[in-house]
């Protein structure tokens, strides 16, 4: 049996068992509850991370599946020689909501994982909107670039000012699921997400929130962005 099918079984398992809902676990483990969702799916492929197992083990009062800490060690995120999947289109200014852009098998494109990071997810989305058309550093990231994304959690990255970010809205105890793109910025110790356009629309911050119960509103990072890609064509 596959890493990700047997940490999936578990997972609905130990759900079960607990009688909590994936979020409702997820939140009481300080784990997004996305990313539960997201590890729970059948098609999902990727190995979720020994940390987060972890976290979601030690709230539960059990031990995480045996497979995880060799899966962690040996088995880096799957890739194909194709390039990265194009995982979704990410709004550049007003929330994009991911059920109505994904895809059941992404598209790939041309382009190298950062070896920097080489047991974290990382994937590309492509940009819709002009809220970051004024970006100073790296630059501009115009409607239909691609940005290369790391996922937060896999790669232990802590928010830095100037970094541009892939944030999610969850609501609905992760049922609807919003993306964005901003950068980040710290205003009296506050971590705020700001947009960088030419367009008078986009000229307030989002900012981190967490829900208290499965109908509130989270606002998180979901990814970092390490480069953006500019495509001439599709």
């Amino acid at each position: 049996m596959e890493p990700a099918e047997i940490i999936r079984r578990w997972l609905n398992e130990t759900a079960a068992a607990l009688g909590l809902s994936h979020a409702a676990w997820a939140k009481k483990a300080g784990v997004a509850p996305s990313t539960v969702q997201r590890a729970v799916k059948p098609d999902y492929e990727f190995v979720t991370s020994s940390r987060t197992l972890a976290k979601l083990a030690s709230v539960a009062g059990v031990s995480p599946p045996s497979v995880v800490e060799e899966a962690a060690q040996s088995a880096p995120t799957p890739r194909s020689p194709s390039g990265l999947p194009i995982r979704r289109r990410v709004q550049a200014g007003a929330w994009l909501q991911v059920d109505d852009v994904g895809q059941v098998e992404p598209k790939r494109y041309p382009a190298s994982p950062d070896p920097r990071f080489p047991k974290a997810k990382q994937w590309l989305s492509e940009v819709v909107g002009d809220s970051m058309n004024a970006l100073d550093n790296p630059g501009p990231i115009m409607e239909g670039d691609l940005v290369h994304v790391v996922d937060v959690i896999d790669s232990g990255y802590q928010p830095r000012p100037g970094d541009v970010v892939e944030a999610e809205r969850i609501r609905f105890g992760g049922h609807e699921i919003e993306v964005s793109i901003k950068q980040v910025a710290f205003n009296d110790g506050r971590l705020e997400l700001w947009p960088r356009s030419t367009n008078p629309a986009y000229r307030e911050p989002l900012v981190i929130s967490g829900g208290e119960d499965d109908d509130e509103t989270t606002v998180r990072i979901a990814g970092f962005v390490v480069t953006q890609l500019r495509r001439f064509s599709s």
